[in-house]
């Protein structure tokens, strides 16, 4: 695995992957500049780059694909973060709740920042995660006006309507 320092490294990434400088921009973007927490970002070729010299880090962020943070971040908010999480799209490795303190700030910024961010994170490339996390259900695809009865009735019939061997598997018997 190849790993280098951030801060040695302004540029982050070794160069030649236009996705992992951009995704690099990105990330470098959204996380808390005052943050002293070593932490470390690990592409999907493997590299890694680390947050402080010499350091061993807190967690590691850990970008699955190339698309990884256009998933992540497309329409900016907490629900879509989780969705990405969950389809595999990224993860972090160590302690959890550092790296929930490192990102805390994004909760802060507001639409201009975003705005800014859009044009780096609409160039990433569209991909999906390596298997095996491709996996499980897609994403529910819901129809109709944002809160009307049938829009929301098809979000519940997407989330709970999963089958008996669903709930078995953490309610038993």
């Amino acid at each position: 695995m190849n790993s280098r320092n951030l801060s040695a490294q302004p540029t982050g990434p070794s160069k030649g992957d236009e996705a992992k400088t951009r995704s690099w921009r990105i990330l470098s973007a959204l996380m808390d500049p005052d943050h002293q927490l070593p932490f470390a970002v690990r592409f999907w070729d493997g590299e890694q780059v680390l947050s402080q010299p010499h350091s061993t880090p807190a967690f590691t962020f850990v970008l699955t694909h190339p698309g990884a943070l256009r998933r992540m971040l497309l329409p900016p908010g907490e629900l879509t973060m989780a969705e990405a999480y969950l389809r595999g799209d990224f993860d972090i490795e160590g302690d959890i709740f550092a790296a929930l303190d490192l990102a805390a700030p994004m909760q802060g910024y507001g639409t201009g920042h975003w705005l800014r961010l859009a044009r780096q994170v609409l160039a990433l490339p569209a991909t999906d995660p390596p298997q095996p996390y491709l996996q499980g259900r897609k994403r529910a695809r819901l129809r109709g006006r944002r809160h009307s009865r049938q829009r929301d009735e098809q979000a519940i019939r997407y989330h709970y309507d999963v089958g008996n061997d669903f709930y078995a598997l953490f309610l038993g018997k």
